[in-house]
């Protein structure tokens, strides 16, 4: 049941683009598991001469596509570049996805397990602790199974 989801999910990823090329940029930098601040950013801000600053894209620049929460106080964002984003009930926290793909959706059973699926058939999966890539649905299977 939980791969028809999740080939159902990798239908709902555009298109079946090539995925990112080896030693591209894979994404946010994750943070030693701390809650980030990302409200602000290390780097001055660029401000016109009357005082108008650019904060945009702060806290980082990919286009978010994906929300998934499993209470109050846990849920997770993911989109462009493998970027996901978890709060948990304090603050956000950078995680790494293992990948640079366009991460297209989410979907969970609960805290423990959530999948993120993307671009080129790409999925990893949450496990409570780490996000890990499970495999790559081909075209092919994202169009002939069952949702």
């Amino acid at each position: 049941m939980a791969v028809a989801a999740l080939v159902g999910l990798a239908a709902a990823a555009a298109g079946c683009p090539s995925p990112p090329a080896a030693g591209s940029d894979a994404g946010p930098t994750p943070t030693d598991g701390s809650s980030a601040d990302l409200a602000s950013s290390a780097a001055a801000p660029l401000c016109s001469v009357d005082g108008w600053c650019w904060r945009n894209p702060l806290p980082q620049g990919n286009p978010l596509h994906a929300v998934y929460a499993s209470a109050a106080d846990r849920f997770w964002v993911a989109g462009d570049r493998g970027a996901i984003f978890r709060y948990d009930g304090a603050g956000w926290v950078v995680q790494s996805s293992g990948t640079s793909a366009t991460l297209n959706s989410l979907w969970g059973t609960d805290s423990n397990n959530i999948w993120a699926v993307g671009t080129g058939g790409t999925i990893v999966r949450w496990n409570g602790s780490a996000w890990s890539q499970i495999g790559r649905a081909s075209c092919r299977e994202r169009v002939s199974s069952p949702v």
